[in-house]
């Protein structure tokens, strides 16, 4: 498909820009990507789920209720929301247990940080696990223990913005 062309051909540019992370080559990280149009089938067995859809709060507490509804026990669920707490998109849901915001810093190829934020449901387990897949892909990860309104790394981010508006 056009988009598994254009994720391959993005690894390529990092590849040769040296900045490919991880530590599986480019070739092996292309061989395990496919594509399908089934949630189930796309979810089966997945360890983690990042879902990356605008900033539309209906949007994303449609996906997850899909979501939620397919996954599997263990399946962690993780949005990649600026804006929203977890909260927000998750309190109906009956795997709420494992929801988590994994909140990278764009372009996050080039700036390795995700802020992981928690629920106030969220089990104990599940910040841990994303913090350490995080790591093993050559991530950054920030752990919040508790979600705030705007995150710490937007927090952090407009105050710097807005300081040097006031230079």
């Amino acid at each position: 498909s056009n988009a598994i062309k254009d994720i391959e051909k993005q690894l390529q540019s990092l590849q040769t820009d040296n900045l490919l992370r991880g530590s599986i080559s480019m070739e092996e990280q292309i061989s395990l990507i496919t594509g399908t149009s089934s949630l189930k089938e796309l979810v089966e067995d997945a360890i983690l789920v990042q879902e990356c859809v605008p900033e539309n709060l209906e949007l994303k507490k449609k996906v997850f209720q899909e979501l939620d509804s397919v996954v599997g026990p263990s399946t962690i669920l993780s949005s990649s929301t600026s804006t929203f707490r977890p909260s927000l998109f998750s309190e109906t849901l009956k795997n709420r247990g494992r929801i988590v915001v994994a909140h990278p810093v764009n372009p996050p190829y080039y700036v390795p940080l995700v802020e992981v934020v928690p629920a106030p449901w969220t089990e104990e387990w599940v910040p841990k696990k994303v913090r350490a897949l995080l790591e093993e892909i050559g991530q950054e990860p920030v752990s919040l223990s508790r979600e705030i309104e705007g995150f710490s790394l937007n927090r952090i981010q407009y105050a710097i913005e807005r300081e040097s508006f006031n230079l």
